[in-house]
């Protein structure tokens, strides 16, 4: 895993407590509700970022199973999907993920019209740059010399 993703902003917090409950829930960190990654090639990418047991409803996604690191999101598995709540309800690779220490669905769906880069050609620059330890296709180059 040779690069971390950072968190870019602050998460929302709903108003209008009502119940100690609320209050107590209110108050637990949260992780910020988007963040950004960069490819490596030319391309920044804006990922959600959801619970890992989380199945939103995304067309021609790209997502990461990641834990949260000293602060940043390590991605221990990167992959795309056209529906993204589908491919998600029985993930081959999301129990070794949460074994690693995954918390954290991050999201990332690009824009229907202009997208400079689609999801394809982005799940492929995404692994080669993170080289995530549970993907084995389109890892870079610190993966072939033994995961540096």
């Amino acid at each position: 895993m040779a690069s971390l993703f950072e968190p870019s902003g602050l998460g929302t917090r709903r108003s209008g407590l009502g119940t100690l409950t609320d209050l107590a829930t209110a108050l637990q960190p949260r992780p910020p509700a988007t963040i950004s990654g960069f490819d490596g090639v030319d391309t920044s990418y804006q990922f959600e970022i959801f619970g890992i047991d989380a199945q939103p409803a995304r067309t021609n996604a790209v997502y990461m199973f990641c834990k949260l690191e000293y602060g940043t999101y390590v991605p221990l598995y990167i992959g795309r999907a056209q529906d993204l709540s589908d491919r998600l309800a029985n993930h081959e690779r999301k129990t070794e993920a949460i074994n690693l220490g995954a918390q954290y669905l991050l999201v990332h769906t690009p824009p229907a019209i202009a997208a400079r880069v689609g999801y394809i050609e982005a799940e492929r620059r995404l692994i080669a740059q993170y080289n995530p330890v549970l993907n084995t296709q389109h890892r870079g180059l610190g993966a072939l010399i033994g995961g540096l």
